[in-house]
């Protein structure tokens, strides 16, 4: 977390400079921030004191979200607590002509209000972003 102000100088080191500077963790390049306050004056000759390591995980498979389906007489019955905290999760939910969406959920075994949080993004590119509450009443 850096203040935009704080920043002197953004750099990109690649090759064997940033293999020679950096050794093994600079193999690949590296992105150099070089903030007002700090020592080095040389970009590309940072100090071991003022270096931070990212390693960024990239694209990343997506996975399933679980989701319990509770369809068989032993999953109703099981005692084992649902205390999941994000109880919906999906990625691809496609709107009517009219924007509208249905999905269904089981919600978890703890009494609780819910936070809806709606975001994703139109056809032709315009953000759409919305929250809201589930008021869960006994």
């Amino acid at each position: 977390m850096l203040n935009i102000s704080d920043i002197e100088e953004i750099g990109v080191i690649k090759g064997a400079k940033a293999g020679s500077l950096l050794g093994v963790r600079g193999g690949a390049g590296a992105v150099v921030i070089r903030t007002k306050t700090g020592k080095s004056k040389n970009i590309i000759e940072p100090k071991e004191d003022n270096i931070k390591s990212i390693m960024p995980l990239g694209y990343q498979q997506p996975i399933s979200f679980y989701s319990p389906k509770y369809e068989t007489v032993r999953e109703i019955n099981d005692k084992q607590p649902d205390l999941r905290t994000t109880i919906y999760w999906n990625p691809n939910i496609n709107t009517s002509s009219l924007g509208e969406a249905s999905v269904d959920f089981y919600t978890a075994d703890f009494i609780t209000d819910y936070s809806v949080v709606i975001e994703g993004m139109t056809t032709d590119g315009k953000i759409v972003y919305g929250i809201n509450e589930i008021k869960v009443t006994n």
